[in-house]
């Protein structure tokens, strides 16, 4: 069969230049001609039953018509039928958006579907079949010209020849254009430069549930909703705007709106009264995605206020001020300054590196936005390169059951990716979906983890270090020994100080240079190794968390004199123990008291300032800390407080 295809491709190109030769040098007669021709036709027909040939249909009919009127010029309305039916073809195609070209593309490429530039994609594809079209045009016209011209070499010359290398020149000149397409569409576009233009109305940014629900916000929702936002923040005497958001679409698009509208932004994951209200003033405006009594929602807003100007982009400045909060040293959060264009250019080396397979996925996470690694690698990325991302956020492996078999990449950590791992049912889930990009950062796995998370998800997970002061600043796939050491990003220089601890010089980081307390092994090629860290930071599920903080945030519910906190480690996972001494209060208040119901009431009073996984999981009350001679504490016999269990 295939023989017979590829002859019948031979004979229809070559057709013109047969009928030359038959005609003009052999001097065959006309009716023999047209009698091997018809022979030829019929085979073709007869053997591809199931689907007939056009150009063999054609070549059939002529050659009838040539028996039966004996004409030269007949058997040369081959060509100018078949440009005809390719004229027909690709026009009729142009009823549905993209046309014949964009059928051609999908089939070349199975992920244009999920694509964020599918609307332009369909776009260029529309054009590209109306170019064809006038070429059948022009082709069939010369073609037709060329029959009636008494020269039956000049009319072998054009349509065996000439409108080939016509046809040929088109092709390249397309392919060229379509390059410089697929730059432009996988280019990053940074919100300076953005504008109005910068995509097409129908293109994908974001999707709610399943990809394949259809159920979709696309750039037009974007322009809309932003100049809604923008609306209700410029009738406001704000200053700056401090969002909280679990929602990725609301986040995006409060966020670029804030900007847009020159205020400063504090990211804040702790939306508690008692935290936001240590940074609200009368320049402030609370914009989250869930009801408040001091909070807009995003949502409301957007559903209210009617835009009074058009949806056309305002400049974001490339200074624009972003804060990030982080545990400090001092126990208390501090707002981490970012300009925009440090998050923009975050991880640029991870993301040239890998954005022409990103960029054929969509994008899902466990993390949420309101800190480094969400922010930049699962919001502000993904809608600067055109990467549709998931709006709502994966909250257990077995949200997977219910994600559909596109090419994902997962923007997770490792406390995520080990659970998964441990518990067959969950890894049953996982392993519906299959082809995984995973990128993690947050903590560190070791080989063994690695290893297992690859058994599960099918890749080897990309791992990001860094921290909320310099974003990404290394990187490793930890797949083997030499893949324990770390990776500096492109542009990030790295010494040890004289304590140890890792120093890194970058431009994206703001200030140029940051002090880690991450005590490292440094090779001469820059590579490094962790080691362990410095200061009282630790992290549990993933969170840098102050111990000063939590233990200044004992003291301050009045129940407690003293107290000293720190991490303890189960099987699962590492999490915060308090060892307190009670004050006068908490001694009237709760002596009488059982050991949970202590245990609930400080919780219940944490709660108002801490995120839950930041609130100490296990507890002991005793009269006294154990101090040293030299006013240390004894950490051994604090821990050893824990070694007997108490009912909690």
């Amino acid at each position: 069969m295939w023989l017979v295809k590829i002859i019948g491709y031979a004979l229809a190109a070559m057709y013109p230049v047969l009928i030359f030769f038959a005609v003009c040098v052999f001097h065959f007669p006309l009716r023999l001609i047209s009698l091997m021709l018809l022979v030829f036709a019929a085979s073709i027909l007869l053997i591809r039953r199931e689907k007939i040939s056009a150009a063999s249909f054609v070549m059939g009919l002529i050659a009838v018509f040539v028996i039966i009127t004996n004409s030269e010029a007949v058997l040369k309305f081959y060509p100018v039928i078949i440009n005809l039916l390719f004229l027909c073809t690709f026009a009729l195609s142009l009823r549905e958006r993209g046309g014949i070209i964009y059928t051609f593309a999908q089939l070349g490429d199975k992920t244009i579907k999920w694509n964020a530039h599918q609307g332009g994609i369909q776009d260029y594809c529309r054009k590209v079949t109306y170019v064809w079209c006038m070429f059948f045009v022009f082709n069939a016209a010369a073609a037709c010209y060329t029959v009636f011209l008494q020269e039956t070499s000049v009319w072998a010359l054009y349509n065996g020849l000439v409108s080939y290398l016509l046809m040929g020149c088109l092709f390249a000149a397309e392919f060229i254009c379509r390059i410089k397409m697929q730059k432009k569409l996988s280019k990053m576009i940074s919100l300076s430069a953005m504008t109005a233009e910068s995509r097409n109305a129908d293109d994908i940014i974001c999707y709610a549930g399943t990809f394949s629900d259809g159920n979709y916000k696309r750039w037009k929702d974007y322009l809309r909703e932003t100049a809604a936002v923008r609306e209700f923040i410029n009738r406001k005497a704000v200053d700056k705007i401090i969002l909280h958001s679990d929602d990725f679409w609301y986040f995006i698009v409060a966020l670029t709106a804030a900007l847009q509208c020159k205020k400063e932004v504090y990211v804040s994951s702790n939306y508690s009264y008692e935290f936001i209200k240590t940074l609200i003033d009368e320049k402030t405006l609370c914009l989250f995605d869930t009801d408040s009594e001091y909070a807009a929602s995003i949502s409301s807003v957007i559903a209210e206020t009617q835009p009074v100007h058009d949806t056309a982009l305002p400049p974001v400045a490339r200074d624009a001020h972003v804060y990030l909060f982080t545990s400090g040293s001092t126990g208390e959060p501090k707002g981490v300054l970012h300009e925009i264009n440090e998050l923009e250019d975050d991880n640029d080396s991870i993301g040239e590196r890998w954005r022409g397979d990103f960029q054929k996925r969509i994008l899902v996470s466990s993390v949420n936005p309101h800190h480094a690694f969400g922010i930049v690698f699962a919001a502000i990325k993904p809608f600067l390169y055109g990467v549709p991302f998931r709006r709502e956020r994966i909250t257990q492996p077995d949200d997977f059951l219910y994600l559909g078999s596109e090419k994902y990449i997962f923007i997770t950590t490792p406390s995520f990716l080990k659970m998964s791992t441990k518990d067959p049912s969950l890894t049953e889930a996982v392993k519906t979906v299959r082809d995984i990009a995973i990128v993690t950062a947050g903590g560190v796995l070791y080989r063994n983890e690695a290893q297992s998370v690859c058994d599960c998800y099918g890749s080897f997970p990309l791992e990001i270090y860094g921290s909320t002061e310099t974003g990404a600043v290394g990187w490793r796939i930890n797949r083997d020994d030499e893949s324990e050491w770390w990776t500096p990003t492109h542009g990030v220089r790295t010494e040890l100080g004289d304590d140890g601890c890792l120093i890194f010089y970058c431009g994206a980081i703001h200030g140029g240079v940051f002090h880690s307390s991450d005590l490292a092994q440094l090779r001469d090629d820059g590579k490094f190794k962790l080691l362990g860290r410095k200061d009282s930071i630790v992290k549990i599920a993933e969170k840098r968390v102050s111990l000063i903080e939590v233990q200044n945030r004992i003291r301050q519910t009045g129940l407690a004199e003293d107290a000293a906190v720190f991490a303890l480690a189960s099987e699962k996972r590492q999490y915060l123990a308090a060892v307190v001494v009670l004050s006068c209060e908490g001694r009237s208040i709760l002596e009488n008291k059982k050991h949970a119901e202590r245990v609930k009431l400080f919780r219940s009073q944490l709660g108002a300032f801490l995120e839950p996984v930041t609130i100490p999981r296990r507890w002991r009350f005793v009269s006294e800390l154990p101090y040293n001679g030299v006013g240390k504490l004894q950490k051994q016999e604090m821990v050893a407080l824990f070694d007997k269990e108490i009912e909690e």
